[in-house]
């Protein structure tokens, strides 16, 4: 075997090493805001059942069951009612499986505790969702929420931003956007 050959599978299989520990770690405990690392720091040393139930709820959410990571998650957060991680984790779940008023309240628990940017986002992104368009104050709170996250985010570096929240207020915006022009328009119709 020739000594660059060599040299190309030695560093080949570091690569895919480096590759594979880097993976597992990032599947053990997820990149996360200095804040969040401190509260479930916090919620590890008060309240230990709770750091389990936390745990527990965030591998069902990542492993795709956002129901029974809502369930895990919200009994973490009635143990550790200080946390806003953990009301705000739950308030994530319960969007994507589609309770909007569940989640509302459990992000108003986060939002109340904390309200750091990602609280605020999640509660837009709680705002936003269900099946229904939203009402005239779920609209004006999720742009005053996305309006006070967006003021605290450009006070910090930030190492990931999830757009997903984002991109769901937009498409319910504009889907209540044109459901006010119809609605206007049919009311110009008829008193026109």
């Amino acid at each position: 075997m020739s000594v660059f050959l060599g040299q190309f599978i030695s560093g080949s299989v570091l690569l895919l090493s480096t590759t594979a520990s880097s993976s597992v770690a990032l599947a053990s405990e997820p990149n996360r805001y200095r804040t969040d690392n401190e509260d479930l720091a916090w919620i590890r040393s008060a309240h230990p059942h709770a750091g389990e139930l936390f745990d527990q709820g965030e591998t069902a959410l990542y492993a795709g069951d956002a129901a029974k990571a809502a369930e895990l998650l919200g009994q973490a957060a009635e143990e550790a009612p200080q946390s806003a991680l953990a009301p705000r984790r739950q308030c994530e779940a319960l969007v994507e499986i589609g309770r909007h008023a569940e989640a509302v309240e459990a992000c108003r628990k986060a939002v109340a505790n904390q309200g750091t940017a990602m609280d605020l986002r999640a509660m837009v992104a709680a705002l936003m969702s269900g099946t229904e368009p939203p009402t005239t104050e779920e609209m004006g709170y999720a742009i005053m929420y996305a309006r006070r996250a967006r003021q605290i985010m450009s006070k910090v570096v930030v190492f990931a931003a999830p757009a997903r929240a984002e991109m769901r207020m937009l498409e319910r915006v504009s889907r209540a956007a044109l459901m006010i022009r119809a609605c206007s328009s049919v009311g110009w119709y008829l008193t026109g």
